[in-house]
């Protein structure tokens, strides 16, 4: 957490964006749905996951609030069992996508996905009920 409010103060001091207005809560919530679904790909990869979690967020059809959505059973598997090392880059890296993704410093990589999957290691039965908007890293993207 001591990361995530040095990130915050650094992009406040250094950008016209606000991150006062963030909820450090929330972004802990992000960043960690990075860290565990998306620690291994490059920054597109991640900043595309976080994009996913706020356009979750921010739909009706799903919970209100970044917390809420990653936390909704069932949804981002890495959540319940893995452990953050809080000390590695990956936990940086996933900060960052966060709060970039959050600020609107990045744009939808996803083009508004709602839905992810590992393209090399399943393929749900539900995939087909979508419309495929992206294909990043080792990612397809859905809404």
């Amino acid at each position: 957490m001591i990361k995530l409010i040095a990130f915050l103060s650094f992009v406040t001091i250094n950008s016209s964006y606000d991150a006062s207005t963030i909820n450090r809560q929330q972004m802990y919530c992000l960043a960690k749905a990075v860290y565990h679904e998306a620690r291994g790909e490059d920054v597109v990869g991640q900043m595309a996951v976080a994009h996913v979690v706020i356009n979750r967020a921010t739909d009706a059809r799903y919970p209100f609030g970044i917390c809420a959505v990653v936390n909704q059973p069932k949804q981002f598997s890495g959540i319940d069992y893995a452990v953050i090392d809080y000390n590695s880059k990956a936990w940086e890296r996933a900060i960052e996508a966060a709060v970039f993704a959050s600020l609107g410093i990045t744009d939808d990589p996803t083009g508004g996905a709602t839905h992810y999957y590992a393209h090399k290691k399943v393929s749900p039965y539900w995939k087909d009920s979508l419309v495929r908007t992206a294909r990043i890293g080792n990612h397809t993207f859905l809404r």
